[in-house]
This record gives C-alpha cells, structure tokens and sequence, in this order.
C-alpha cells in the first residue's frame, strides 16, 4: 500500500514540503521506492505512490532502527 503527499499531510499534519522531503530522504536511503501507474483494489488507475522496500520493511519492523 503506499500513500501520495496530499494523504499523508491529512493523516501527520505535517506541511506538504515537509512530507516531500522526508519521503524523498527516506526514498534515498533505500527504504522508499516510487511506484508509477498504481491501481486501486477496484482496478482503478490512481497514479504513483511511494512505497516501502524490503529495507523498509525491515526497518519499520525494527522500530525504524537500521535492520
């Protein structure tokens, strides 16, 4: 599952260049990955996302601490 800026400024609070930079930092430590021409569970087309690589995976799974 991944979430677009709009979203995740609803669900923190946090600015939209705030959530931009964090994604693109945490995209650029290999835990993020952009998705391009994502679909919904219906097979409707929404567009891209960032979503969690196995890293991140790992490391959220560790509570955020390198895995």
């Amino acid at each position: 599952m991944g979430y677009n800026f709009k979203s995740l400024e609803r669900k923190t609070g946090l600015p939209y260049a705030q959530i931009r930079a964090l994604v693109r930092d945490l995209a650029s430590e290999g835990y993020l990955t952009l998705m391009r021409g994502c679909f919904t569970e219906d097979g409707e087309p929404y567009g891209s996302a960032y979503v969690l690589t196995d890293d991140g995976f790992r490391a959220l799974e560790a509570g955020g601490r390198d895995a």
